[in-house]
């Protein structure tokens, strides 16, 4: 018996060196984008927090591409942790992890995106087991959705065993595509295609076989309960929707008339709940029609964050 545990203890040396020389080289070639990095995809993770942040934002793929701060670096500490998909009561998770992190006095966007308060519970979705695991890289376990330990020690210590073989080859023999989005720029025809895309994804999916729209009333709850947070830690939360398209708007406006007013309901409650400003910069001229300012119809470019930011800098934080 001894002598059969000594050879499987042998077996197993080598098998534990190779899949940790593995994991060492798939986690150095992977790609790790923070959402302050001049380059930006869907891929980020939350790191390098500063402390004393006085100049944030927290929302979905809407404020993590709609927001430039690196011209008010030097007189701000800023951040933003906003990432593409994340739900408002991701948002508030990821902002109780984090509230430790904010100074007294700091102006907080919340970003809300039309789409926000509407559709299933995220933990129903097809997609919420993987696009979750990526919390696991930066979130306190109590505040992970659904938690697993199993899932929390492949993500952490093993993640080459936790992907697909061509990717797995793909990333250690270094030939990840270093995608940037930030940096690119849409046209007319992209944004009308986009659009149309756009509509059926996020909001025709969003209704119930009877065809009524789905309030989701966990999302809409998480508002109330970030506004709390920031008011907690001396904060001044403003609510806020980044510039759109008006090939993002319009087929929503054509398609399904009621959809803004079910929505503009939803924000006009919160408000007169809580007395918190929101600002609608979805239908704004000064990017509606601006191409050059988006990657896609909905999501801002480089160029059109920093515009973006000024404008906020100048009509909301300068007369607070």
């Amino acid at each position: 018996m001894k002598k059969f545990i000594k050879n499987i203890f042998i077996l197993l040396i080598p098998i534990f060196i190779v899949t940790c020389c593995i994991n060492y080289v798939y986690k150095k070639n992977s790609p790790n984008f923070g959402t302050m990095g001049n380059c930006k995809n869907d891929d980020a993770y939350i790191v390098d927090v500063p402390d004393g942040i006085e100049l944030m934002c927290v929302g979905n793929s809407h404020g993590y591409y709609g927001f430039n701060f690196d011209k008010y670096k030097n007189d701000y500490v800023c951040f933003n942790f906003s990432l593409s998909s994340q739900s408002m009561s991701y948002n508030y998770r990821v902002m109780e992890n984090y509230r430790d992190k904010i100074k007294d006095g700091a102006v907080i966007f919340i970003c809300i995106s039309y789409t926000s308060f509407f559709g299933q519970d995220e933990t129903a979705l097809d997609n919420f087991e993987s696009k979750n695991k990526r919390y696991y890289h930066f979130l306190d376990r109590k505040y992970i959705k659904e938690y697993d330990l199993k899932t929390d020690i492949f993500v952490r210590y093993l993640p080459s065993l936790g992907v697909d073989s061509i990717k797995l080859i793909d990333t250690l023999q270094g030939r990840v595509e270093n995608r940037d989005y930030w940096n690119k720029q849409t046209s007319r025809d992209a944004a009308l295609k986009h659009g149309a895309a756009r509509y059926k994804s996020q909001i025709e999916i969003n209704v119930d076989s009877d065809g009524n729209r789905i309030m989701n009333e966990t999302e809409i709850n998480s508002v109330y309960d970030l506004i709390n947070l920031c008011r907690e830690e001396g904060a001044v939360p403003i609510l806020i929707t980044t510039p759109f398209l008006s090939e993002y708007t319009n087929p929503i406006i054509e398609n399904d008339p009621e959809f803004f007013d079910d929505f503009y309901e939803i924000i006009e409650k919160i408000q007169n709940d809580t007395g918190v400003d929101y600002y609608d910069y979805g239908f704004d001229d000064r990017f509606s029609s601006n191409y050059k300012l988006f990657f896609n119809t909905d999501h801002l470019n480089r160029k059109g964050a920093r515009k973006f930011v000024d404008i906020l800098m100048k009509e909301i934080v300068s007369v607070l």
